[in-house]
């Protein structure tokens, strides 16, 4: 079942790697798409560059999915990520 439509941003706690990575092979597998999802497993390096990669995939996605857990909620990086997103330009 392939989706062009779906474009995900996975946001989490670099905490959750291990839930946050299953979810997202899943959600590729279904979607039979591997650039369906991205999910920053920590192949980004941190600074400037590694925010605005952040900023690109997260305005250019049409579904933002957040990862919450008590890690995420005290995570600035998800906390960012969340208000970069709701004051971002809809992507449809």
């Amino acid at each position: 079942m392939t989706s062009p439509g779906h474009r995900i941003f996975v946001s989490h706690s670099h905490l959750d790697n291990d839930f946050g990575t299953r979810l997202s092979q899943d959600l590729r597998r279904v979607l039979n798409d591997e650039k369906a999802v991205f999910y920053d497993l920590g192949g980004l390096h941190g600074g400037e560059i590694w925010w605005e990669k952040i900023v690109e995939e997260l305005t250019g996605r049409n579904v933002f999915l957040l990862v919450l857990s008590p890690d995420a909620m005290n995570s600035l990086w998800v906390r960012r990520e969340i208000n970069t997103k709701l004051h971002s330009k809809p992507q449809f």
